[in-house]
């Protein structure tokens, strides 16, 4: 078995949380995937890794946090999509089907990975010290996460599977 499929067999049934950037890819690829490559926050992404996502995250439960779909909300202001607003649309059609985990603002700040990455990024921490899988662009988070014994996966690692099967 490939690696790139034993990754999507082991995630299979797994509660899976995705940081901003990876979500923006989820939802920009939804619209459009051509649009990947032109929308200034998902430009570091292809419409390969779109596939590759859609691919790792079918069979999972993904979970998402306030505060990475207020991030994401707020990015997706400047995205137009033939003069409408369908980044900020197809936000809300996401956010009816996944579930979203609440947790206050005073205990995210609290929590030790506040003060080196931030609220949105501090939920996502929060969630994977609740045993949810993340996924994230972001190596510094992903070193986090990894060294606080929460299980991460650094989708540029996916990426490098998904190209290389």
């Amino acid at each position: 078995m490939k690696q790139f499929d034993r990754l999507i067999s082991e995630l299979r049934n797994k509660p899976i949380t995705l940081d901003c950037n990876v979500f923006l890819l989820l939802v920009i690829g939804s619209i459009d995937k051509k649009h990947i490559g032109l929308f200034k926050r998902t430009q570091i992404f292809t419409e390969e890794d779109y596939d590759a996502l859609i691919k790792v995250l079918s069979g999972s439960q993904i979970f998402i946090t306030p505060n990475v779909v207020t991030e994401a909300s707020n990015l997706l202001e400047s995205y137009t999509y033939n003069r409408e607003k369908l980044g900020l649309s197809l936000l809300k059609d996401v956010c009816i089907n996944i579930p979203e985990v609440y947790e206050k603002s005073i205990t995210l700040t609290n929590n030790n990975a506040y003060l080196k990455f931030g609220l949105s990024d501090s939920s996502i921490a929060n969630l994977c010290n609740g045993g949810i899988i993340a996924i994230t662009v972001d190596l510094e988070l992903y070193g986090y996460l990894i060294s606080k014994n929460c299980k991460a996966i650094n989708f540029n690692h996916v990426r490098s599977l998904y190209i290389l099967q």
